[in-house]
């Protein structure tokens, strides 16, 4: 197997991007996995995620969110002062959110569950 230069491969992926034939097999292209990765990148643009995948995606992401450290990473950058003024200057230009956002069936009912294991 012989080895694409860099410059073939950006050609196709031009040529990916613009809709045009490609230069060489598809099957060849994939061999190197910068292609490979930008391939998929054009091909997400242009179609957008399976329902397999996006579900999966985002399984992934509620399950990574709720790890330990990446929550100590969120408190840590919440509390920084960059954060802080960004959620003050979120919060004047959105009067009333808060108590809209409180109202909402779901919230009041996760709170009323954080109440009860408070209490326990």
């Amino acid at each position: 197997m012989t080895k694409l230069c860099e410059a073939e491969v950006k050609r196709n992926l031009v040529l990916a991007e613009l809709g045009e034939p490609l230069t060489l097999p598809l099957a060849r292209l994939n061999n190197n996995c910068r292609f490979r990765r930008e391939w998929m990148r054009i091909q997400r643009k242009w179609h957008g995620l399976t329902k397999e995948a996006r579900i999966k995606m985002k399984k992934y992401n509620k399950e990574y969110s709720r790890r330990p450290e990446v929550r100590v990473k969120q408190l840590e950058r919440q509390r920084t002062p960059e954060a802080r003024a960004t959620q003050k200057i979120w919060r004047e230009n959105n009067p009333g959110y808060d108590k809209e956002y409180s109202k909402r069936p779901e919230v009041i009912r996760r709170n009323k569950n954080r109440m009860k294991e408070e209490k326990q």
